[in-house]
């Protein structure tokens, strides 16, 4: 974590820059949270960073290897029907962890392939960026591989081809 980076931001929170972004998720009728928005961004250094996405290629390479099973995993009963036989949007948490020798290291602790999860977390960077002083240097998305609408195209047209599939058009 960038602590000068952190600290700028911690000492502009705010009760009412945080009732705010809550008040602004749940103007979604369809989206209404369930739960607590506690979200705060972190500011990670590059080298950090590429340990993160490293750790992640190597995760979705053993998921397209068939090396991690996962049909198992999700019970029966929260099942999702018509699924595909591929992911299109994969969600890896890490848990920010010290290893055995001190360092500091990203350690999985879990994988969710929700769509969802992605329009949130742009909401989320779009309300932190309004409320708060974010440098113009930090990004959700990797690597500033997109901008905000190349991402958000992006998601669409993977959206329609779902309910392509899904018989919806």
């Amino acid at each position: 974590m960038i602590e000068d980076v952190r600290d700028k931001f911690n000492s502009s929170f705010s009760p009412e820059k945080h009732q705010a972004i809550h008040d602004y998720f749940h103007s979604f009728p369809i989206y209404k949270t369930g739960f607590r928005i506690s979200e705060s961004p972190i500011f990670l250094d590059k080298a950090f960073g590429s340990k993160i996405f490293e750790a992640s290629e190597a995760i979705v390479d053993q998921l397209l290897n068939g090396d991690i099973v996962t049909d198992d995993a999700v019970p029966p009963e929260v099942n999702v029907p018509n699924k595909t036989d591929h992911f299109h949007f994969l969600a890896i948490d890490f848990g920010i962890c010290e290893n055995e020798k001190g360092e500091i290291e990203p350690q999985l602790i879990e994988l969710q392939a929700f769509p969802s999860l992605f329009f949130y977390q742009k909401h989320m960077a779009e309300q932190f960026e309004k409320y708060y002083d974010i440098p113009d240097n930090f990004s959700i998305l990797p690597n500033r591989k997109y901008d905000k609408e190349a991402y958000v195209q992006n998601l669409k047209k993977i959206n329609e081809e779902r309910l392509k599939s899904w018989n919806y058009y």
